[in-house]
């Protein structure tokens, strides 16, 4: 298209300097006319293309020359205390809550205590005579939980399970009997029957006995020969 266009501009160009020329020259021949064809097509200019420019890169991070960042250990609480077992219970401790109120010993006790830190260990302490049973660990909402091992020759009788708070010191406790263990009751059991026997036939002699005496109470009584005789002589 540049091509056509290019070839026509000349063309008038070069007609107009040969009019010129034949106007000027009188004795120059006349010349014939020249046909410039023009396309029919409208021209069409390109718009020129822009190239793209280059996208700026963003520029990258200086190397930093900080110390790397250390983990910062846990603070413990201030008012943690290991708990010491003292003598006795305490009393008027929180309540704790037990799955059994007697046990055998060599038999198991779960204890449960609700109201402690979140988190904080709690010790459970068996008492008349302090044993260390262990720690547990507080859950969200409060409460521990621990089993307890009946010792096998802890005595018959009341005993205490007890536990504290390391940090918030909270202490609950609850009773519980120690009760004789099976094989022992069982080796008791003939002198039971013997108890029991004995009881029931000392009871049947007072029975006997008691009836033996009101019978012979509510008996007549009769007048013996002496009484007889001594009467009718003085008649």
């Amino acid at each position: 298209m540049n091509k056509r266009l290019t070839v026509t501009v000349m063309g008038l160009l070069l007609l107009s300097i040969a009019s010129l020329g034949a106007a000027d020259d009188p004795t120059a021949p006349a010349t014939e006319g020249v046909t410039v064809r023009i396309p029919e097509q409208p021209l069409q200019l390109s718009s020129p293309t822009t190239a793209p420019m280059p996208r700026a890169s963003a520029p990258s991070p200086a190397p930093s020359h900080s110390a790397p960042a250390t983990s910062t250990p846990p603070v413990a609480p201030q008012n943690l205390v290991v708990p010491i077992a003292a003598k006795g219970p305490a009393i008027n401790a929180h309540p704790a809550y037990l799955n059994a109120t007697s046990a055998a010993p060599g038999g198991t006790i779960v204890a449960t205590v609700r109201g402690y830190t979140p988190g904080e260990k709690v010790r459970f302490v068996l008492y008349s005579s302090p044993i260390v049973i262990g720690d547990a660990l507080a859950d969200p909402s409060g409460s521990a939980t621990q089993n307890v091992g009946i010792p096998k020759n802890l005595p018959a009788g009341t005993h205490t399970i007890e536990a504290t708070g390391w940090e918030s010191h909270r202490v609950s406790n609850q009773t519980f009997l120690v009760v004789t263990s099976a094989k022992g009751i069982a080796s008791l059991f003939p002198w039971i029957i013997w108890v029991i026997a004995g009881g029931i036939l000392l009871l049947a002699g007072l029975a006997v006995a008691v009836a033996f005496a009101f019978v012979r109470r509510s008996l007549p009584m009769f007048p013996t020969r002496s009484a007889v005789i001594i009467e009718g002589s003085e008649l």
